[in-house]
């Protein structure tokens, strides 16, 4: 049996041992070892959405409050492989960080997952004083970030063309997919049966209280309750418009108790991968969740946020995807300019899937399937 460990910056859930197919995993005779790594790198933000509950109390995850926990755990348990999902350069705990990667590199192969990526690629902004600082900016950072750029992972796992293009030479490939596969793939193993509902659903991302913003101290809306207003006001004027039911599926971190005081339309607790495949119009912002109506060739409107800055990571974000897969974007106020369900860019969508979610010659397996096979 050979050992794989697994190394996060985020307490290890339910969701995540599901996600990365741990039991899986451990059933194709891999010794798993998870190493949640949260109170090294972001000791603040685990205290604030209690890492110590959130994280699954097993015997091979561990819990690193040191460098030496970390340190100590690799000695012992030996792996042949190790996932590194701590992401790429970051200025916190920048030395810990150089570190965790030096000794990784020195005791196991390390596999790095590129397997979450959506179309940020471009965001950049116009405003000339903005360009400038950000030359400056990415001198310092690419100086920086060399310990990531001399120090490659021995293996990458892809989803798509777009991070095929940016394997360095000598490291092994596995085109594997997007993890948003896996879950339409076992939607589709499941055959539940489906009933078209006549549906309007919104994929709710938390925009206004993800937990993610208290890393970064940014949010991209202030006012909770106008947001709320304002998304439950379009959803039921536009179902009502073209004669469907408004659903809203939360997002998996989201407050169910406050979200349902806040929304004034249906909120549904059902699958994902079920409600778009029943639904005959998706809405969202930015959510990943949007690849998975892309892979159902679902018809998707994009709605900007009245109180989001245009000039917004976010904003450019809806941007973007508005552009890959040719959706309309609207406006609360401009709700009425809705008239029909739009069409689907079968191509557009079709080259998304190729180069975000799966290529086309990857096999229609779940990622850890992909990538154990490729390891043995």
């Amino acid at each position: 049996m050979s050992n794989i460990c697994f190394i996060v910056n985020s307490p290890f859930s339910k969701r995540d041992l599901a996600r990365f197919g741990i039991s899986e995993i451990q059933d194709r005779k891999f010794n798993v070892l998870i190493l949640d790594c949260t109170p090294i790198f972001d000791n603040d933000y685990d205290k604030a959405i209690s890492g110590n509950d959130i994280c699954i109390k097993n015997k091979f995850v561990k819990r690193c409050y040191k460098l030496r926990n970390l340190l100590n755990y690799l000695i012992e348990f030996q792996p042949k492989y190790c996932v590194n999902l701590l992401g790429g350069f970051s200025i916190n705990s920048y030395l810990e960080r150089v570190l965790i990667r030096i000794l990784l590199k020195i005791l196991t192969k390390t596999i790095e997952y590129r397997l979450f990526t959506i179309p940020d690629e471009n965001i950049k902004s116009k405003d000339l004083k903005i360009l400038f600082r950000e030359v400056f900016k990415n001198i310092i950072l690419s100086i920086l970030s060399l310990p990531w750029t001399l120090i490659q992972s021995d293996i990458v796992a892809i989803s798509g063309f777009y991070e095929f293009k940016k394997i360095k030479p000598r490291q092994k490939v596995i085109f594997a997919h997007n993890l948003d596969y896996d879950i339409f793939l076992k939607n589709q193993k499941s055959r539940i049966p489906l009933i078209k509902t006549k549906s309007l659903l919104f994929l709710d991302e938390d925009f206004p209280c993800h937990v993610d913003y208290i890393r970064t101290g940014k949010k991209p809306i202030n006012d909770e309750k106008k947001y709320y207003k304002d998304i439950s006001f379009l959803l039921k004027n536009l179902s009502r418009s073209l004669n469907l039911n408004p659903i809203v599926k939360l997002h998996p971190r989201a407050n169910v108790e406050k979200c349902s005081s806040l929304y004034d339309v249906p909120i549904s607790t059902s699958n994902t991968v079920k409600l778009i495949f029943e639904s005959d119009l998706v809405l969202a912002h930015c959510s990943t969740s949007i690849q998975l109506a892309v892979l159902c060739y679902k018809p998707i409107i994009l709605i900007m946020p009245n109180e989001l800055n245009r000039k917004s990571y976010w904003a450019k974000l809806i941007e973007i995807f508005a552009l890959k897969l040719n959706l309309q974007i609207i406006e609360v106020d401009h709700i009425n300019r809705i008239k029909y369900i739009p069409s689907v860019d079968k191509e557009k969508y079709k080259n998304y899937i190729s180069d975000y979610i799966k290529t086309p010659n990857s096999l229609k397996s779940y990622s850890w399937e992909l990538i154990t096979d490729n390891l043995n």
